[in-house]
């Protein structure tokens, strides 16, 4: 039941966005750089005399690479969960359609192929003679 409901709301969607799903999938990963540049924003324009400015430049700069540190494990396992996401939406798509094609629901697509798989499985096991029922 709770697949169907799944596939009910996967059909208020027009299209899947597979373009998106590639481009998340085989984008480059976020590097230390970036998230430091990220934190820190633009660094300051200081003249060669002015060293208060010098200062609370390397002081921010300090800041945002202690910042980077504690922050880029997680902005790589958001990334890496954003491309088993995408991978999912992919995999369901080309499997079934454009009933799976929807990104509303997070992981909706992986869970759905899960129990799809739990069904053809056993169907296999009907088939060959050992049903999980006895």
């Amino acid at each position: 039941m709770f697949a169907i409901l799944m596939i009910a709301f996967g059909q208020t969607i027009p299209n899947a966005d597979v373009q998106n799903n590639m481009n998340q999938l085989f984008a480059g990963w976020p590097t230390f750089q970036q998230t430091v540049l990220g934190i820190s924003g633009p660094g300051k324009n200081c003249g060669a005399i002015d060293f208060g400015c010098q200062a609370s430049v390397g002081v921010a700069q300090a800041t945002g690479f202690l910042a980077a540190v504690l922050a880029y494990p997680s902005i790589l396992a958001y990334s890496a969960l954003n491309r088993i996401t995408a991978f999912g939406s992919l995999l369901g798509f080309v499997t079934f359609g454009s009933a799976t094609a929807f990104g509303s629901v997070p992981f909706g697509s992986l869970f759905l192929l899960a129990l799809f798989l739990v069904v053809a499985i056993e169907l296999f096991r009907l088939f060959r003679g050992s049903p999980s029922g006895l």
